[in-house]
């Protein structure tokens, strides 16, 4: 059996044969196929952005105008939603950002268990897109919830919009 180097390039998106560039991650395989996933953190206001199944981080006010279908007709990862209390503290100004970060981190550390047990059940083989409220660009929970997949699941890419 032949030995093809095969290398998924990060800033592209394009699979890699042969010679395997600097950005490229080089997973040296035999001769057979892989399947990348992908999990897209994106607004739920920017549809062009989503791939893959459809999964809730936030909370929301109902179906919004122009969506495919209602934001509750999708998945919901409960253990990545920020409270109630915190979101209107933010969005109100009581809470700043580094004080939103702080709580919002030690929210998760206090759900760890099911945090993990999330980040485990993730399929190599499926894309996800986890919604959020927030428009691209603007400050979001989705920033934080990044690292946290890359870290814990680094088979996985994450894109964040």
């Amino acid at each position: 059996m032949a030995v093809r180097r095969i290398g998924y390039d990060r800033h592209t998106g394009a699979l890699v044969n042969g010679e395997i560039p600097d950005t490229a991650i080089d997973i040296g395989l035999w001769d057979k196929w892989v399947i990348f996933s992908m999990i897209t953190l994106a607004s739920w206001y920017e549809p062009g952005n989503w791939r893959g199944r459809l999964m809730r981080i936030s909370y929301t006010a109902g179906r919004q105008k122009g969506l495919r279908k209602s934001v509750y007709d999708w998945g919901v990862i409960s253990c990545l939603i920020p409270t109630w209390d915190l979101v209107k503290a933010f969005r109100t100004g009581q809470v700043a950002q580094d004080e939103y970060v702080r709580t919002y981190l030690e929210l998760l550390r206090q759900r760890w268990e099911v945090v993990d047990e999330w980040l485990h059940s993730l399929v190599p083989e499926e894309d996800l897109t986890l919604l959020c409220h927030e428009r691209e660009g603007e400050f979001c929970h989705r920033q934080l919830v990044s690292p946290l997949v890359t870290e814990h699941r680094p088979d996985i890419d994450v894109v964040l919009r």
